[in-house]
């Protein structure tokens, strides 16, 4: 930490002054007066969070170190104000509740509250979804050193020792990847917790992520692909549909409403993995008669067996038809390298043979996969080809003899 920076005078009744946001030399009540060569020069800058607290040697009010909270990472104003509007709030209430830079670390502040605060700054930050996934897991850690008693203790207790002991027994009870997921998760808060300053330094950043193999979904076998189709209930086998014949993956299908479907032009408007909207083509095998008429608003699948209302998040509707349909795998004693992504696979690797089949070269055969599965680049279609082991070469017997 650098030295504090000494302010002139003293502030009676108060040992801080109310924290406030440098923002490159702009008014940002004003942003939409300035020229754009001076916002532009404004975000230029570094923004900041400035703030005073009374030395208790000195007796002076001193300028303490700037909290930039990761805010100069973005490049426009809306961003940047979002997480040091955050930062500030939080730090407002840390020094309303008797937090001092000068007791470091804080003996006002458990382990506990401060986790609490650093929460409530990562809400700010993220999305309502992705806040939901992410909670879990900082709860779990938590709980871990609740169990330890060292929950209403101040931060100074947590050694990379304890963290390092906590992501192993993840590691031990469910996979590397959980493992390397809550890792990611607690670098993310304690780093709140640094920039706050209520810990010197993030400790969960030295530790290592392990290396991982991801279990792929595989292709289904043409008599598998049958046995499986079987065995599954109407409303499974339409959701299934729009995975095998309009290329999506398992959670676009969540996403889709009455209002995604075009029933005049047949085609389909999707959000896709990057958060954009594209429009596909439904093909004829695939029938969408019966939701016309029905609510816009209505999810195409939801648990009542047909369409309607269902308010759930995205990623739970996914979980709830991957265990409908584990049930189908379990009954025919399919492992967990099969999910409803492999029909994904299976109907992309059964389109690109049949074009090849169809006397096209390999470059014109991917061009018309890509048209129609939407990748985005030909390198994210030969890679993916590659990845689920579309084409096969042909015998090369004669080449050995």
């Amino acid at each position: 930490m650098k030295p504090p920076i000494k302010v002139h005078g003293k502030v009676h009744g108060m040992d801080w002054t109310e924290p406030k946001i440098y923002t490159g030399g702009v008014d940002v009540q004003n942003w939409d007066e300035v020229t754009e060569k001076e916002r532009a020069l404004a975000l230029s800058k570094a923004w900041y969070i400035r703030w005073t607290y009374r030395n208790p040697k000195t007796g002076l009010i001193e300028r303490q170190t700037n909290i930039k909270a990761g805010a100069n990472r973005f490049t426009n104003k809306e961003d940047r104000l979002k997480v040091l509007n955050a930062y500030r709030r939080e730090l407002k209430d840390l020094l309303q509740s008797g937090y001092s830079p000068y007791n470091h670390p804080t003996t006002d502040q458990t382990l506990g509250q401060s986790i609490d605060a650093a929460l409530d700054v990562k809400r700010s930050q993220m999305s309502v979804n992705s806040f939901k996934r992410y909670r879990p897991r900082i709860d779990a850690f938590k709980d871990y050193v609740s169990h330890k008693g060292l929950l209403d203790r101040p931060c100074s207790v947590i050694t990379k020792k304890i963290v390092v002991e906590y992501l192993n027994e993840i590691n031990e009870k469910t996979s590397s990847s959980n493992r390397n997921n809550a890792r990611s998760d607690l670098s993310a808060l304690f780093s709140v917790l640094e920039d706050l300053e209520m810990i010197p330094a993030n400790i969960v950043k030295g530790i290592p992520i392990l290396k991982t193999r991801p279990v792929k979904n595989k292709t289904f076998s043409e008599k598998e692909l049958e046995q499986v189709l079987k065995n599954c209930d109407p409303q499974l086998r339409t959701f299934i549909g729009f995975v095998s014949y309009n290329f999506l993956r398992p959670i676009e299908v969540c996403r889709l409403t009455v209002g995604s479907i075009n029933f005049e032009s047949r085609t389909l408007s999707i959000r896709t993995k990057e958060e954009n909207r594209k429009v596909k083509i439904i093909p004829e095998a695939l029938s969408v008669e019966a939701f016309k008429g029905l609510p816009l608003e209505y999810s195409l699948f939801t648990p009542e067996g047909g369409p309607g209302l269902w308010s759930s998040a995205n990623d739970n509707k996914r979980d709830y038809f991957s265990k409908r349909f584990k049930k189908v795998k379990d009954k025919l004693g399919l492992g967990s390298e099969y999910g409803i992504y492999s029909f994904r696979h299976t109907y992309i690797t059964k389109l690109y043979r049949a074009i090849r089949a169809d006397g096209k070269t390999p470059f014109e055969a991917k061009s018309e996969v890509m048209l129609i599965t939407g990748h985005s680049s030909m390198q994210a279609l030969e890679k993916y080809l590659r990845d689920i082991d579309a084409e096969l070469p042909e015998d090369y017997t004669k080449y050995l003899q």
